[in-house]
């Protein structure tokens, strides 16, 4: 019965996905009113199977006000496919640029959802962009997104309205979260050569979480116990590590 019913709903999230991209005249607004019940369908499509397998669960515990962290982010290719930028260091080597990202709490609301700010260091001078803001539940699902502007433009809000977070595939920061509940979950076995330096101890406990975004594209997130962001995430277009980890459980 829950096989089939899950069959049901992959078949109506696939043409809810095609409705959402292929209309070409909509607006903002009209795009993440369809989008909203995409990701609703595609979290009762993921109940749904997470009710045929059983999932490890990530231990956390909720931000606390002025918490911190770092996030390293590795491009692997520009918007034209191109490689990513070489730098050379001081032996002589070249090595892949890499931009870092800082993460702060600064609010946490009456109804528990906590207020985020990510800032680019040494952004490039181009891009319009003077940081952002993610708004996230006690879930650790992403209910709206802040695009703070550098060139005059007012701040543009952007309200998710969905109980679960979904992949977009195609932002520039390291802001997305994957799905807790989500199926395919699994203890982490081993862990990128990447994280290892960033590991608390051999014995840490981490869960590996394997989805598509909004597109059908693989992503792949690490999240460790008592970490309140991923220790790792790739997709198509970067690799995100957690270099400096600030835990909510003791």
């Amino acid at each position: 019965m829950l096989s089939r019913l899950l069959g049901v709903l992959l078949l109506a999230l696939a043409f809810l996905l095609a409705w959402t991209s292929g209309s070409h005249a909509q607006s903002g607004e009209e795009y993440y009113s369809r989008l909203s019940l995409v990701q609703k369908a595609r979290r009762s499509a993921q109940l749904v199977q997470g009710l045929l397998t059983a999932n490890p669960v990530v231990q956390r515990k909720f931000y606390v006000l002025g918490q911190t962290w770092t996030v390293q982010v590795t491009h692997k290719s520009d918007s034209r496919g191109r490689p990513p930028a070489m730098s050379v260091d001081p032996s002589g080597s070249k090595q892949e640029s890499q931009i870092l990202y800082d993460f702060k709490v600064t609010a946490i609301d009456a109804q528990n959802r906590a207020r985020v700010e990510v800032t680019v260091r040494d952004a490039l001078p181009a891009s319009p962009v003077r940081h952002m803001a993610l708004i996230i539940n006690d879930q650790f699902v992403v209910v709206a997104r802040e695009i703070h502007y550098g060139d005059g433009r007012g701040m543009r809000r952007i309200e998710f309205g969905s109980d679960a977070n979904v992949a977009l595939g195609f932002d520039a920061y390291p802001i997305e979260l994957p799905d807790l509940a989500t199926a395919g979950a699994e203890l982490a076995r081993e862990v990128p050569r990447a994280v290892r330096p960033h590991l608390r101890g051999a014995s840490e406990r981490i869960v590996d979480f394997s989805f598509d975004d909004l597109f059908g594209r693989p992503v792949r997130a690490l999240w460790a116990d008592g970490d309140g962001w991923p220790l790792y995430y790739e997709n198509t277009a970067f690799t995100a590590v957690l270099v400096k980890r600030s835990g909510g459980l003791p």
